[in-house]
């Protein structure tokens, strides 16, 4: 979204604050909901979340750019051209393959280790949730 909303010449520092601002949420988040979750719960924390994300749905639908759509249409009327195109170049290239299953083989192992991590800090630390934040 970022390029369709800053102009090109301010595209570079646009990502820039993009991803500094995302590896302090990442930073400070876990360490926050920790906190978070030893104050109120975690219901309160689980309402609450759900509220942030609603409204960050919201002003995401509120956002109007000047860009015309991404998205192109393809001789049977659908809008996957780009989808398809994309697909096509990754089997194409042993490489992409390759680096797509080490990405996705990543992506499990790291969707288990917070899982794994937060039951090892429960049953073998005898943590709570104030030490899985703290930990975190």
């Amino acid at each position: 979204m970022v390029p369709r909303i800053v102009p090109e010449d301010q595209l570079s520092q646009a990502n820039s604050v993009n991803a500094t601002t995302e590896s302090i949420a990442r930073l400070a988040g876990a360490p926050l909901g920790g906190v978070a979750v030893a104050a109120g719960g975690l219901s309160a924390v689980v309402v609450a979340d759900g509220v942030t994300l609603l409204a960050v749905a919201l002003a995401t639908l509120s956002v109007r750019t000047p860009t015309a759509t991404l998205n192109p249409v393809d001789s049977d009327g659908g809008t996957h051209v780009g989808v398809r195109d994309g697909w096509k170049a990754i089997r194409g290239s042993q490489t992409l393959v390759g680096y797509l299953g080490v990405q996705a083989l990543a992506s499990a192992a790291f969707a288990m280790f917070s899982v794994l991590f937060i039951s090892f800090v429960i049953d073998v630390l005898d943590g709570n949730e104030a030490t899985i934040g703290i930990i975190r």
